[in-house]
């Protein structure tokens, strides 16, 4: 893990957290306005990212698993603007040659906040550590590639292909 000298506290990673799951909840507004929202919040979280790298500790038990489809409709309810979108199948090899395949916006913000609402569960039900681990883990290995996908696609969004 590399640290440019910014220092982000567990406060703010758990505060980026609370407020994209804050956002699929309450919202900001209209569909501009949450879509603005999304795109900061969603900055935010991938710039906590790079300054939580705690060890795991000793078992927990796992956080509930929630259900895709009420999420997918949450989700749905908030950003009625979100599509499909391209995503290349390799980003590192295949170079010209690699396949298209189908992201879906609406599953990636619903992937992320399934993996952050365990995130949320962690830091009500076992420790901080266990919490900033799982937002670890979760980045590295899951919701972070949704992320940045969205990222892309919101930019494609917002100001043109």
């Amino acid at each position: 893990m590399s640290n440019t000298g910014l220092i982000i506290s567990h406060p703010t990673v758990r505060a980026a957290v609370d407020e994209f799951l804050g956002l699929l909840i309450v919202g900001q507004g209209d569909e501009a306005a949450n879509l603005d929202a999304l795109c900061l919040a969603l900055d935010r979280l991938a710039l906590a990212s790079h300054f939580v790298g705690p060890e795991s500790e000793v078992e927990h038990p796992d956080p509930p698993v929630r259900d895709a489809a009420q999420l997918r409709q949450v989700v749905t309810a908030r950003f009625p603007m979100l599509g499909y979108y391209n995503v290349p199948s390799t980003l590192t090899t295949q170079i010209m040659e690699a396949d298209l395949q189908v992201g879906d916006a609406v599953d990636d913000v619903a992937d992320i906040a399934s993996d952050l609402l365990k995130v949320k569960w962690c830091w009500e039900h076992t420790s901080d550590n266990d919490a900033l681990w799982r937002f670890r883990w979760g980045y590295e290995y899951h919701w972070g590639e949704h992320l940045r996908n969205l990222q892309r696609y919101l930019h494609a969004l917002r100001y043109g292909d």
